[in-house]
């Protein structure tokens, strides 16, 4: 995986209690790093496929399974595309349109949960916010750094000759769904 928890850690895709470097982290944090972690390794490799189409997610996702053990230029310079780490000073911050994919579905899921009498809205936290705005970011942020990365898969189709990007990823989205 080339997403984990950590990228859910502060900045704009920050998701509370997604933290297991405190002291004794609690089962809560377990739990939601755990339910995180199921999200990343759900939709990294839907998004990979959309961006990538399949011939080539098939490539790179078989080159991701054996960790770099037999070097590839081309397979790293989209991994450092695909995933930037940086440090702001006081931490490390990582950035991905993978986890802004991540991010969008996981908001969307965790929205309202289901119980055996139907979907319900989870109160215990009080009055609850649509996430609507933060999704709407996330989507469109990954939009942004999308466009960006298919440029440079274009420019460079030498490399990546089967590029196949699903259009969706490179659309934004709104409030009115317009």
């Amino acid at each position: 995986m080339l997403v984990d928890y950590t990228f859910f850690q502060g900045g704009i895709l920050d998701i509370e209690g997604a933290v297991l470097n405190i002291h004794t982290p609690s089962e809560t944090n377990k739990a939601i790093v755990d339910s995180l972690q199921g999200f990343v390794m759900q939709y990294e490799s839907e998004y990979l496929g959309k961006l990538l189409g399949e011939k080539l997610y098939e490539e790179f996702s078989s080159y991701i399974a054996n960790e770099g053990k037999t070097k590839e230029k081309r397979w790293d310079d989209l991994i450092a595309r695909l995933v930037v780490r940086y440090s702001d000073g006081d931490s490390e911050v990582s950035k991905s349109p993978i986890a802004n994919y991540i991010y969008f579905h996981y908001l969307r899921h965790n929205h309202a949960q289901a119980t055996i009498t139907g979907v319900k809205a989870d109160e215990d936290d009080g009055r609850l916010v649509s996430p609507e705005r933060k999704m709407i970011f996330a989507w469109n942020d990954m939009v942004r750094m999308n466009i960006r990365l298919v440029r440079w898969l274009k420019s460079n189709k030498a490399d990546y000759p089967d590029i196949a990007t699903d259009f969706e990823l490179l659309e934004t989205i709104n409030s009115l769904g317009i």
